[in-house]
């Protein structure tokens, strides 16, 4: 699986990565094989710096979605969970999760 952050600045301009995919997480495994968490972390730090929006207190939404595969049971799980930022300085936090089954064969 993998984690995709999405961002929505004030202006409704949208950004989104693929952590695991991104140049900052393949340069960190390639000298830390299996360390996917570290980088992940090396993706958002990056991605953090790239977009100064995401310190803009007047953002809309930032959101992580992720895949998971579970190969033994044949199941395919999403997940997201968006924080929704409001003018009046209120905050909607909503999780979002749906299962299905796996019946793509590769050939």
């Amino acid at each position: 699986g993998d984690v995709m952050v999405t961002h929505t600045d004030k202006d409704g301009d949208v950004f989104s990565e693929w952590l695991l995919h991104s140049t900052a997480a393949q340069n960190y495994l390639s000298t830390n094989s299996s360390d996917y968490l570290g980088a992940a972390r090396a993706a958002m730090q990056s991605f953090w710096r790239s977009q100064a929006d995401l310190n803009d207190p007047h953002s809309r939404a930032i959101t992580l979605s992720c895949s998971i595969h579970n190969e033994p049971a044949s199941k395919l799980l999403l997940v997201r969970v968006s924080s929704l930022f409001y003018n009046t300085g209120d905050m909607d936090l909503q999780f979002f999760s749906t299962a299905c089954a796996d019946t793509a064969e590769i050939a």
